[in-house]
């Protein structure tokens, strides 16, 4: 595998204060598979929380961050699908818009830093998918034909209009790597919903009936877990499957991994290098049958 720039690890907001797992399973994963990536110093949220009250700072913020990564030569690999968008969002607008690229570059001038334009942020959920096309995963142990349904997250498709990690009504690459690792993947109507992740602030109990209804469609279809790449979905459909399932009034026990700890796994990872001790799920019925 090779890309154009080095990479440049940015972990996001959630993954570095809350879901530990979804940085640590990736660092070793990327280590396992030879894919070199490096830190940098200094970076900063993506603007999310603060794009619907300031448009300006959401841009100054993933400019921010992107500037960072030119500064080592590097694009930056996004482990977090609502950072990937947003900051994807903003190297679009900055692209479109001199007046708000100016306003931008003299926030950025102020600490030293400038933004050229030419970094932009790489998905892992494309790193492991290109590791599947170029027969990296084909070393691994696999998955002894483990039911594996994808659950991709909505900012890891939408909107349509702007390059994302993989087709917005039709994606494929979650499968592509189940069946790299030896693994079979189970389609499901609901595979294309949302998690109710962003929904989770203001209307709590509606958030957790869109994450019941998606475990339990999985658990019906026959799924032995379920597979996601973003930290807000892994929130909501690992984290909250016990207060999802009081909600639904339905039995949830089906393990959610990150596509990261799967394919750790898949490669012979212990369950501390990938921090299966955080996940909530049952992850221990995945790892029973892996032996």
């Amino acid at each position: 595998m090779g890309y154009e720039l080095e990479l440049v690890i940015y972990p996001g907001c959630l993954a570095s204060t809350e879901l530990y797992a979804c940085e640590l399973s990736a660092r070793r994963v990327l280590d396992a598979l030879e894919v070199p990536y490096r830190d940098a110093e200094g970076l900063s949220c993506c603007g999310m929380p603060v794009k619907s009250m300031s448009t300006l700072a959401w841009l100054y913020l993933s400019a921010r961050n992107l500037a960072l990564a030119e500064e080592h030569g590097g694009d930056l690999l996004t482990l977090c699908s609502v950072c990937d968008f947003h900051i994807s969002e903003a190297r679009r607008v900055l692209k479109h818009s001199r007046e708000l690229r100016a306003k931008v570059e003299e926030l950025l001038d102020q600490e030293g830093l400038r933004y050229a334009g030419r970094a932009r942020a790489v998905s892992m959920l494309a790193v492991l998918a290109e590791a599947a096309e170029s027969g990296k995963l084909a070393e691994s142990r696999g998955l002894s034909g483990l039911k594996v349904a994808a659950h991709y997250g909505c900012q890891t498709l939408r909107p349509s209009d702007m390059p994302r990690p993989d087709h917005p009504e039709a994606p494929g690459r979650l499968e592509a790597i189940v069946k790299a690792l030896g693994g079979e993947p189970v389609d499901y109507p609901e595979k294309l919903s949302c998690c109710g992740g962003i929904l989770v602030y203001t209307r709590r109990e509606a958030a957790l009936t869109l994450a019941g209804e998606k475990v339990a469609a999985a658990q019906e279809r026959g799924a032995d877990l379920i597979v996601t790449p973003c930290p807000h979905c892994m929130k909501m459909l690992d984290q909250s499957q016990k207060a999802a399932a009081g909600v639904v009034g339905k039995p949830l026990s089906t393990p959610v991994l990150y596509a990261t700890q799967l394919v750790g796994l898949a490669l012979g990872l212990s369950e501390e290098e990938l921090g299966l001790d955080l996940n909530s799920s049952p992850v221990e019925k995945v790892l029973e049958r892996l032996g």
